[in-house]
């Protein structure tokens, strides 16, 4: 996800925390990507532990004007920014080549003033599967 934020025009900062909050000391610059990690599933098959799903808490916020004149706009503009993630996650080539793949439906929620402050956005939950990729070999254990 940080990847991403990085290679996104319009996010200008990332941030991964359980309990985001805006500091106004350490205000981020905006339009900014939140994730938090959630529980981490693998589930036993016949085959043994042969993939994982993550699951995300994702949300993208930025700066309303004080008279809201641009409410819309910044509501469009991190749903689009939010659909780009998806999208960069179901179609990036590394992705699909790692085996990845969004396995629940992305529903999003508007965030209207979060935070008791001026920003808007939307979050959302994902959940990501991917192969595990296991083999005796490559644990790094010492053999005794």
């Amino acid at each position: 996800f940080k990847d991403i934020a990085d290679r996104h025009e319009q996010v200008k900062d990332f941030a991964a925390k359980q309990d985001f909050n805006i500091d106004a000391d350490n205000a981020p610059k905006y339009p900014i990507l939140v994730i938090n990690p959630t529980p981490v599933v693998l589930p036993k098959t016949d085959n043994g532990f042969t993939s994982l799903t993550m699951a995300f808490d994702l949300q993208v916020i930025d700066l309303v004007n004080k008279d809201n004149n641009n409410e819309l706009e910044v509501l469009s503009d991190t749903m689009q920014i939010i659909n780009d993630i998806i999208n960069e996650l179901s179609t990036h080539p590394d992705y699909i080549e790692d085996g990845l793949e969004i396995v629940s439906d992305v529903t999003l929620e508007p965030l209207r003033g979060a935070y008791d402050s001026d920003v808007d956005g939307w979050k959302t939950s994902i959940e990501i599967m991917q192969p595990n990729k296991r083999s005796y070999c490559s644990a790094p254990i010492t053999n005794k």
